[in-house]
């Protein structure tokens, strides 16, 4: 508490150091999903351009590595889909404060 800070105030100043870090690590989160997302649309691209060349050039070997591959992306699918569930921290940060 500083010098001349009633006791009333105090309070509110922890609420709002408190919604200080909330806001941080929701930020934190929300970079986080948005590299995660993007590097999944680098894995669709990579994918597409792959499918293209196996059609263009009839590669079942590499038709069969892009099918195989498809995993990645349905696995990163997942991943982004479950960080913006409704359960997730990321989609409700006043919990961390009010519990």
């Amino acid at each position: 508490m500083s010098v001349g800070a009633s006791a009333e105030s105090v309070p509110g100043e922890l609420r709002r150091g408190k919604m200080a870090g909330v806001r941080a690590h929701y930020r934190e989160e929300l970079a986080a999903l948005e590299a995660s997302t993007l590097a999944g649309l680098d894995l669709v691209t990579e994918q597409v351009d792959r499918t293209i060349e196996a059609v263009s050039h009839q590669d079942i070997e590499l038709a069969t590595r892009v099918i195989a591959d498809d995993d990645r992306i349905d696995g990163r699918y997942l991943e982004v889909h479950q960080s913006t569930s409704p359960c997730s921290p990321c989609s409700r940060p006043w919990r961390a404060t009010y519990g």
